[in-house]
């Protein structure tokens, strides 16, 4: 396995030059930034049908649900 050192990187926000790996020495921002809001096209969906339990995954979560997984009883 390979190793690699931090030599620098540039903040985000500020883009300002820092040789520090944890946070930014102008705006004091972490150099990993954690964000637990998902966006829309990313974000997971189950068609359920409540009588039989069973569940599908479409393979695009921006679509409406077609018209025969509706007539199946799918929610």
């Amino acid at each position: 396995m390979a190793r690699f050192t931090l030599q620098a990187w540039w903040c985000g926000h500020c883009k300002a030059r820092n040789t520090d790996h944890v946070k930014c020495s102008q705006c004091s921002s972490p150099r990993i930034e954690k964000h637990a809001q998902v966006h829309a096209s990313e974000k997971a969906v189950v068609y359920l049908n409540p009588s039989t339990g069973e569940h599908r995954t479409p393979p695009r979560a921006d679509q409406p649900m077609p018209p025969v997984y509706a007539a199946q009883g799918f929610k």
